[in-house]
């Protein structure tokens, strides 16, 4: 990442304006579907931005900025399809604003995971589509010396594939397993509350019984 000293907003249903922030020389530049966007204009807004990332992603390094997008809050309901349409290659950050608890940032990690784990694979497929696109070009075309490179890479590839699969799984797994133990939990205090209360009553009921006894 690098060192940011200088920041550009740019509003997301602005394409000129994003196109000259990215542009700017600024080291970073916030693209931002909130406060700047209209609701009615939200989904163009989203169109848009993801379009200025990909524009960003193709610049020379040494000039591209660290492109962030500035969601709209957790609260609004509007999150997740920023989410779903802003994470693509060439996003770098996303700025949650507005939160207001750490369920809130807890989802939004948990969402965004899920996001670029899909991604991920779909640019794994992609490469792998273009190695088998040069694997025919060489057979037809005949170059045996290159045969064995394009393989390997091949083999890489499905390995990449299978590696992000695996991960996919292990983090559904994992999040299954912790929802179980939260249920588990709950259902232990609620067992603990009961059996604290029928205690309690019991023993309100044998003190009433031993005053009228006493009495």
């Amino acid at each position: 990442m690098k060192l940011v000293r200088t920041a550009l907003f740019a509003p997301g249903s602005k394409e000129r304006v994003m196109a000259k922030a990215l542009e700017s020389g600024a080291h970073a530049v916030i693209l931002d579907l909130e406060d700047s966007v209209p609701i009615a204009a939200k989904a163009e807004a989203r169109a848009l931005v993801a379009r200025a990332i990909d524009s960003a992603s193709a610049l020379p390094a040494v000039s591209r900025p660290v492109v962030t997008v500035r969601t709209n809050g957790a609260a609004t309901g509007l999150l997740a399809d920023d989410l779903t349409a802003v994470v693509r290659k060439g996003l770098d950050a996303i700025f949650l604003p507005k939160v207001e608890s750490v369920e809130q940032m807890t989802g939004t990690a948990s969402l965004l995971d899920r996001l670029e784990a899909a991604l991920h694979r779909i640019m794994a497929q992609d490469q792998m589509a273009a190695l088998e696109v040069e694997i025919r070009e060489a057979m037809v075309y005949g170059a045996p010396k290159e045969m064995g490179a394009l393989y390997s890479r091949t083999f890489q590839m499905r390995d990449v594939i299978k590696a992000e699969q695996d991960k996919a799984r292990k983090k559904r797994d994992d999040e299954s397993w912790q929802r179980k133990e939260k249920e588990r939990l709950l259902n232990e205090r609620q067992a603990y509350l009961l059996a604290t209360f029928l205690f309690l009553l019991y023993l309100w009921i044998l003190l009433g019984l031993l005053s009228r006894i006493g009495k």
